[in-house]
């Protein structure tokens, strides 16, 4: 595998994601992490961070999910966050992103949609968006914008599932940048 994924919920099973940072760090593979949600960063949030210094690559968080865990906005998140992780990005839904990477923090804009129906599988979508993009080797604002693309075809249908004809109209999105 070229990325490893880990959900911040796996730190509720002792030593799984250290060991998962281990194993693919031997493979050669970047590690990503999606911190989950604000309650698990308010119960672990030491653990979260040794987590991020021990070897993620990349770490996604929302707003909430960056304040909790350090007690600053998005962007002066992303700042302090990018001294102990190569590339940190938070998202704010509908008021785009925010991406740390060494001396640099760009802001990303999302994609609006009117009239959004479910907001479920939003962020999980953005990141496979951005993933994509990154695995691609294209520009960390590229990868954004592809992220904000799969997260704004998620929130015009109910549920996190998009069918074959809505996952073929954001490939060809994707194409068109």
């Amino acid at each position: 595998a070229k990325i490893v994924h880990i959900e911040g919920y796996s730190l509720v099973f002792p030593n799984l994601a250290q060991r998962t940072i281990k194993y693919a760090k031997a493979a050669g593979a970047t590690v990503s992490l999606d911190l989950a949600s604000f309650e698990i960063i308010h119960a672990r949030k030491t653990e979260f961070l040794d987590l991020i210094k021990s070897g993620v690559d990349i770490c996604f968080g929302n707003e909430g999910e960056i304040k909790a865990l350090t007690e600053l906005t998005a962007r002066e998140g992303c700042e302090y966050l990018k001294e102990i992780c190569p590339i940190v990005v938070a998202t704010m839904g509908k008021n785009g992103c925010w991406v740390g990477h060494k001396d640099d923090i760009i802001f990303s804009p999302s994609i609006c949609i009117e009239n959004p129906l479910d907001t479920t599988g939003a962020g999980d979508l953005f990141i496979s968006g951005y993933l994509h993009g990154y695995l691609k080797g294209h520009p960390l604002n590229l990868c954004a914008h592809y992220g904000a693309l799969a997260g704004s075809a998620v929130v015009q249908v109910e549920g996190a599932r998009l069918n074959e004809s809505q996952w073929q109209s954001l490939r060809k999105q994707m194409l068109k940048v």
